[in-house]
């Protein structure tokens, strides 16, 4: 998933509320959002966000094919003891796998998935593709507090985005 077209595929492939029904049931508990800082915060905002998004599998496909993928393993971390996180994984690898890909799901306790999403080696070496997680509606609220969103290389959240303009946009936030 180095190549963006890897992870915009994720983007089409993804329908929001499916992942949410298997995390929590009870719609009246949760509220789709496509937005990189919460919905209903004062930053909150889903510009940009396509309506096919979560609705083009054909798509994700294609940009998947585009990105390079041949069919290699891609490992997909599940905690097994947070059980949100263990549905919403099994839900992924049975997208994953809806559009041809192969799928490697890796069981393990929440702290082995977060020891090990600390690994920056390709998946054949220890490393991982994909790993599910969560970030509260507080935190996320601001792009300072909304550490997955950072993009300051090595020091950002595992999966280490990379974007200089990006980062110091969100370095400058406060001021």
């Amino acid at each position: 998933f180095n190549d963006a077209r890897a992870r915009r595929a994720l983007l089409y492939l993804v329908d929001q509320p499916n992942y949410l029904k298997a995390m929590w049931g009870d719609a009246d508990i949760w509220k789709p959002c496509r937005a990189f800082l919460a919905c209903g915060s004062v930053l909150g905002s889903e510009a940009g966000a396509e309506p096919d998004f979560g609705k083009s599998k054909d798509k994700a496909k294609a940009l998947m094919t585009e990105a390079g993928y041949k069919g290699e393993p891609i490992v997909l971390m599940q905690p097994t003891d947070i059980a949100f996180l263990a549905n919403a994984t099994l839900l992924l690898a049975q997208d994953l796998r809806s559009i041809g890909m192969t799928v490697d799901v890796q069981a393990m306790d929440f702290s082995t998935l977060a020891k090990r999403r600390t690994i920056t080696k390709p998946a054949k070496e220890g490393g991982w593709h994909i790993a599910l997680t969560w970030w509260n509606g507080t935190s996320s609220s601001d792009p300072v507090g909304n550490l997955p969103v950072g993009a300051a290389c090595e020091k950002s959240w595992p999966g280490w985005p990379c974007d200089a303009p990006h980062q110091a946009l969100i370095d400058a936030f406060y001021a």
